[in-house]
C-alpha cells in the first residue's frame, strides 16, 4: 500500500518502485491532503502491477533532454538528413520547446507552434521542424518517456490538396518548355562539358544530382552494347547514383531520388538504365577522347571534384538563358548586352521537355516513367516494365527526331 508524509509544507506520496529501478520507493510531493497523497500513491503500485507505470521523475523530460539521448541513435539517416535535422531542431525547435518537460505538451500548442513558425518561414523547413517534433514524440512515448504524444498517430496535418493557396503563398512555378533550336542556341554558349552535360539531360531526362554523378565506370558505348546499332546506356546505381550536398555544401555520392535498384535485364547492373540513342554515344565518345583514361567523373568542377549546383546555376547557366545586360567589367571596359534565349529556364526544365518529347514520340507510358525515374501506382507499378522492343522503338524514334533537327538546320544554313 502507498503511503503518504508531511514534508515542507505540504504532503508527499510514497510508493514501492518497480523491481530493480531507483530509488527503490520513489515519491511525489505538493498534494494538499493526506488522503489525495495515498490515492496517488496507490494508483502508482497499481499501475506497476498493471504493467503500466510511468516513472514521474522520468515523465519530467524535457525535449532537449530526449533529443540529445534520441538523435544520436538514429543511424539509419543519411548525412544530409542528419545535418537539416540539427540545423532545424537548433534554430527553430530548440528555442521554443528545449526547457518544456515532453508529458507537458498539447496537441493544440504544436498546431499553434506550426502556425507561427509558418509565418516566419518557408514550407520546407516547417515540414522538417515538424518531422523532428513527431519523431521524437513518437519515439518518447514508444520507449515510455511519456504517457502518450501529443501528435495524432496516423493522422497527417498536411493540408488537404483542394484546399485553396492563401493570397500571400507563392505560386507554384510552371515548367518551361523550350525548342530544339533554343537548346542549340544555350549550348552555344557553354563550354563543351557543359554543353555536353545539358544535351544529355535534355535528350536523358536526367535530374541534376544524376548528370552531376555520371562516370565512365557506369557508362557503356560499346557498339554493340546499345538496343540498336551504335546505341549505348547509362546505369544510374541505386547506391551511389546522385550527388547529394549537405547544409555545409559538402558534396557526397548517395542512392537517386528515385529509380529500380532491381537490373533491367540480367546482363545489366543493378540500376536504373538509360538507353543512349546513338547520336548522344558519339558525342560522348568525342568528349571521352579528350579526357585522361583515368578520370572517372565525367562532369567535374576545376578541382576534379564533383560540380556544386548554386555555383554552376548561377556563374554559368543563369548567363546562357537569362542573358547579361551592358556592364561594366572591373578593368573600366563595356561589355555588350547578351540577350535572353529563354529568361527563367531552369535545368530540371530539361526533364519536362524530355517527358513532353517521349509523350510526342508515342512513346508507352510504362517506358517513360522508367526512363524518368517515375514510380507508377498501382498494378501497373508492380507488374509493368520496359521491354526490350519499347527500348529499341524509343532509341529509334530519339534518333530519327535529332537527325530530322539537323537536316532542317542544314536547310536553312544553321549547321555546324
Amino acid at each position: 500500500m502507498g503511503t503518504a508524509e508531511w514534508s515542507s509544507g505540504s504532503w508527499r506520496a510514497r510508493w514501492k518502485g518497480p523491481k530493480g529501478t531507483s530509488p527503490r520507493r520513489p515519491g511525489k510531493s505538493g498534494f494538499s491532503s493526506e488522503r489525495a497523497a495515498k490515492k496517488y500513491a496507490n494508483d502508482q503500485e497499481a499501475a506497476i502491477r498493471a504493467r503500466n507505470y510511468f516513472d514521474p521523475k522520468v515523465l519530467e523530460t524535457t525535449v532537449d533532454q530526449w533529443w540529445e539521448r534520441w538523435f544520436p541513435a538514429q543511424d539509419h539517416y543519411r548525412p544530409n538528413t542528419v545535418e537539416s535535422y540539427e540545423q532545424n531542431y537548433r534554430l527553430h525547435v530548440k528555442p521554443r520547446w528545449g526547457s518544456t518537460p515532453m508529458e507537458s505538451v498539447l496537441p493544440i500548442e504544436i498546431q499553434e507552434f506550426e502556425n507561427e513558425l509558418s509565418k516566419r518561414a518557408g514550407r520546407s523547413i516547417v515540414n522538417i521542424s515538424m518531422a523532428i517534433l513527431r519523431n521524437l514524440f513518437e519515439d518518447a512515448a514508444l520507449n515510455r518517456i511519456i504517457t502518450s504524444t501529443p501528435f495524432v498517430v496516423g493522422r497527417s496535418r498536411k493540408k488537404p490538396k483542394t484546399e485553396k493557396r492563401s493570397a500571400t503563398a507563392k505560386p507554384k512555378r510552371d515548367p518551361i518548355l523550350i525548342s530544339l533550336d533554343q537548346l542549340d542556341q544555350i549550348c552555344a554558349r557553354l563550354n563543351p562539358a557543359e554543353a555536353l552535360m545539358v544535351t544529355i539531360v535534355f535528350w536523358t531526362g536526367l535530374r541534376w544530382s544524376e548528370i552531376a554523378a555520371m562516370r565512365r565506370s557506369f557508362l557503356n558505348t560499346v557498339p554493340s552494347a546499345g538496343v540498336i546499332p551504335g546505341a549505348g546506356y547509362y546505369v544510374i546505381d541505386p547506391a551511389i547514383g546522385a550527388v547529394h550536398e549537405d547544409v555545409h555544401s559538402q558534396r557526397f555520392l548517395g542512392p537517386p531520388k528515385s529509380g529500380s535498384p532491381r537490373r533491367l535485364t540480367p546482363r545489366h547492373k543493378p540500376g536504373r538504365v538509360i538507353d543512349l540513342p546513338p547520336f548522344l554515344v558519339l558525342l560522348i565518345k568525342e568528349y571521352l577522347d579528350c579526357l585522361p583514361e583515368d578520370q572517372d567523373i565525367l562532369f567535374p568542377n576545376t578541382k576534379g571534384e564533383y560540380r556544386a549546383y548554386d555555383y554552376w546555376n548561377f556563374r554559368r547557366w543563369r548567363p546562357a538563358v537569362d542573358g547579361v545586360p551592358e556592364h561594366k567589367t572591373p578593368s573600366g571596359q563595356y561589355r555588350a548586352t547578351i540577350e535572353p534565349i529563354e529568361w527563367g529556364l531552369r535545368l530540371h526544365d530539361g526533364k519536362h521537355f524530355h517527358a513532353s518529347m517521349m509523350d510526342d514520340l508515342g512513346t508507352h507510358v510504362t517506358m517513360r516513367d522508367y526512363r524518368l525515374g517515375h514510380a507508377a501506382l498501382g498494378a501497373r507499378g508492380v507488374y509493368s516494365h520496359p521491354t526490350l522492343d519499347m527500348r529499341i522503338k524509343l532509341m529509334h524514334a530519339l534518333e530519327q527526331r535529332y537527325k530530322e533537327h539537323q537536316n532542317r538546320r542544314q536547310d536553312y544554313g544553321l549547321a555546324g
